[in-house]
C-alpha cells in the first residue's frame, strides 16, 4: 500500500513539471514558426526598432529618449550575439541571411532568439496562473493561442522590440499576486523595469489593489505592504533609470545623455492626449478602437468579454475568485487601460496586460460545452418520451 501511494506521488510530481513543460514547448514551437519570417524578412527601420537595433549596436545616442531606458531586451540579444561568435555560428548565420535575401541576419536572430525566450517564460507562468481551474491540455493550449496569436503579440516577438520581456514579466508578477506573494511581486516589478519601465507602475499598482480586498491577509501586513509598494513607485524609477543611464554613459564614454525619464515621458503623453481629446474627441477614440482591434485578438475582445458577463450573470465570480483571484486580477487590465489613455498607444497597452482574459475564455468553453451537452440530453430525453 505503502509503495503504491508513493508511486502515485512519484507520478503526480512528474506530472507537474511535465505537463507545463509540454504547454510551454508547443506555444514555443508555434510562436516560433510564426515569427520567424517576420524577423527575418520585415522592415526593421520604421517605429521603435531602430531605438533597440542602436542600443544592441552599443550606440545609445541614436536611441529615443525612453527607449534608452529598456535596457534588457537589446542587451540580452548582444549576449546572443557574443555567444555565437564565441562559438563559431556568426558566420554560418550571416551566410544563411545572404541566401535568404535579408540584412543584419545576427541581429535579427539575437532578438528572435530573446524574444521567444521571453515567450517560453510567459507561457509558463500563465499555465500556472490557469492550474487552480485544473484545466485539460488542449482547453488551456486553445485559450492561450488566442491570446499569442494576437497581431500585437505576434508583432512583438516578430521585431526588435522589447514588449515580450515586459509581458513575461507581467505574467510572473500575476501568478506571485495570486499566491499571495506581494513583495516578490513588487520585486518582479522592479526588475522587469530594466525591460520597460511600465511595467513596474502595472505591478505595484495592481499589488496594492490587490492586498487592500484580500481578507486572509491581516491589517498589518496590508498596510505594510501598501507603504512598501507606495516606496517602490516613489523611488524604484528614478533608481532604475539612475543605473541605465550610468551604465550607458560609461559604454559612450564622454558623451551625456538627457534628463528625460519615465514620469517626465507620462506627463508628456498624458499631456499630447489632452490636446488631441479637445481639438477632436471623436478621432482620438476612433484611434484608440481601431488600435484596440488591430492589435488585440478578436475572440479574446468579444469571446473574453461575453465570458466575464456571463459569470457575473451567473453569481459564479466568488467561486472564481476563491478558485484563483481570478476577478482580482483584472486590475491588470484597468492599469493597462488607463496607461493607454497616457501613452496614446491604447491597443499595445491593453494587449500586454489582457493576458488575465484567459481563465475566463476557460471558463466560457466550459459554459458552451456545458450548454451543448444539455441540448444533446434533452433531445434524447424527449425522443425516448416519443
Amino acid at each position: 500500500m505503502g509503495r503504491a501511494a508513493g508511486v502515485f506521488a512519484h507520478d503526480s510530481n512528474r506530472r507537474k513539471i511535465i505537463e507545463p513543460l509540454l504547454f510551454s514547448a508547443i506555444i514555443l514551437c508555434m510562436i516560433g514558426a510564426v515569427t520567424m519570417p517576420i524577423m527575418m524578412h520585415g522592415d526593421i527601420r520604421f517605429g521603435d526598432s531602430p531605438s533597440y537595433t542602436s542600443m544592441f549596436r552599443f550606440d545609445f545616442a541614436n536611441a529615443k529618449e525612453i527607449h534608452r531606458y529598456r535596457l534588457f531586451g537589446p542587451l540580452l540579444a548582444r549576449c546572443l550575439q557574443e555567444a555565437s561568435q564565441h562559438f563559431g555560428l556568426t558566420k554560418s548565420i550571416e551566410h544563411l541571411g545572404e541566401m535568404q535575401n535579408f540584412k543584419d541576419a545576427v541581429l535579427r536572430v539575437c532578438f528572435w532568439i530573446s524574444n521567444l525566450m521571453s515567450t517560453l517564460i510567459t507561457a509558463w507562468a500563465l499555465y500556472l496562473m490557469m492550474k487552480p481551474m485544473k484545466p485539460r491540455m488542449l482547453e488551456a493550449i486553445g485559450a492561450a493561442m488566442i491570446y499569442f496569436t494576437s497581431r500585437g503579440y505576434l508583432f512583438n516577438i516578430g521585431t526588435p522590440v522589447v514588449d515580450g520581456w515586459e509581458i513575461a514579466g507581467l505574467s510572473i508578477a500575476a501568478v506571485l499576486l495570486q499566491k499571495r506573494l506581494y513583495a516578490f511581486a513588487l520585486l518582479t516589478g522592479i526588475l522587469t523595469a530594466f525591460s520597460k519601465e511600465t511595467s513596474i507602475f502595472f505591478i505595484s499598482l495592481a499589488t496594492m489593489a490587490m492586498v487592500s480586498t484580500d481578507q486572509e491577509c491581516g491589517k498589518f501586513r496590508r498596510i505594510s505592504i501598501c507603504a512598501l509598494t507606495a516606496l517602490v513607485l516613489a523611488v524604484a524609477p528614478q533608481m532604475i533609470e539612475a543605473i541605465i543611464k550610468g551604465f550607458e554613459e560609461y559604454l559612450m564614454g564622454n558623451l551625456r545623455l538627457s534628463e528625460e525619464g519615465t514620469y517626465s515621458t507620462a506627463a508628456q503623453h498624458l499631456f499630447n492626449f489632452m490636446n488631441n481629446f479637445i481639438e477632436s474627441p471623436v478621432a482620438t477614440i476612433k484611434a484608440f478602437m481601431t488600435g484596440l482591434i488591430k492589435m488585440n485578438s478578436p475572440v479574446l475582445l468579444i469571446g473574453g468579454l461575453a465570458s466575464l458577463l456571463t459569470c457575473m450573470r451567473s453569481g459564479e465570480v466568488l467561486q472564481m475568485e476563491s478558485t484563483g483571484r481570478y476577478f482580482s486580477l483584472l486590475i491588470f487590465t484597468a492599469t493597462g487601460i488607463v496607461a493607454g489613455v497616457f501613452s496614446g498607444v491604447f491597443g499595445m497597452r491593453f494587449l500586454e496586460t489582457s493576458f488575465v482574459m484567459i481563465p475566463f475564455l476557460i471558463y466560457g468553453f466550459r459554459k458552451a460545452n456545458t450548454r451543448d451537452e444539455d441540448d444533446v440530453c434533452d433531445t434524447n430525453h424527449s425522443s425516448v418520451i416519443n
